[in-house]
């Protein structure tokens, strides 16, 4: 087994795990245990297990979607409508709770509090951590400003490199496998 699959097999899992361990430690680190997110919008979850759970959450997904187009080998144009349709998604589930605030919690809050509608929407998106709304959002833009730099230099993120040149075999094996299917099945017109 070559040095690189050892560290794609043993030492990444192992890092990965690491960091997402620590990430979601990091609520230790963080001062006073009382809801500490207050206003006339409402009162928000402990500062430092929010903090751990964004934290968390980029750790998890942070790893694999940088990675992982990386190493798949994923084209220029494929990275670009991964990193959109992440935006999408996020910008989606964004517009959603903001939606939901506007129908909700405007029409039931005191005439005090309505001013606050943008604080509380605010409020509502960074507190809303069952869905990692604000780190897809995120992971998307890194990837495709990492995208739009790999475009002028012609690899992806410039890290092409220190992958193995042939990760599935030699280009020889993969050109007869496609030989090989192209004459075993007839192409249906």
């Amino acid at each position: 087994m070559r040095a690189y699959r050892i560290a794609e097999l043993v030492v990444l899992p192992l890092a990965w795990g690491g960091t997402i361990l620590a990430a979601l430690q990091t609520q230790r680190l963080i001062g006073p245990t009382t809801h500490s997110i207050c206003g006339p919008w409402g009162c928000g979850p402990e500062t430092g297990a929010l903090v751990a759970m964004h934290l968390g959450w980029m750790a998890i997904l942070g790893p694999p979607l940088l990675y992982l187009p990386l190493r798949m080998r994923l084209s220029p144009r494929c990275v670009g409508r991964l990193a959109a349709g992440l935006v999408a998604v996020a910008a989606a589930g964004i517009g959603a709770i903001v939606a939901w605030q506007w129908l909700a919690w405007l029409p039931s809050a005191g005439a005090w509090a309505r001013p606050y509608i943008w604080q509380r929407c605010a409020f509502a998106v960074v507190t809303a951590i069952d869905l990692p709304l604000l780190q897809v959002l995120g992971l998307g833009m890194i990837l495709a400003v990492l995208n739009r730099k790999s475009l002028r230099r012609g690899n992806f993120a410039g890290a092409a490199r220190f992958l193995p040149s042939q990760p599935h075999g030699s280009d020889a094996n993969v050109a007869t496998a496609k030989a090989t299917e192209e004459t075993a099945s007839p192409a249906l017109d």
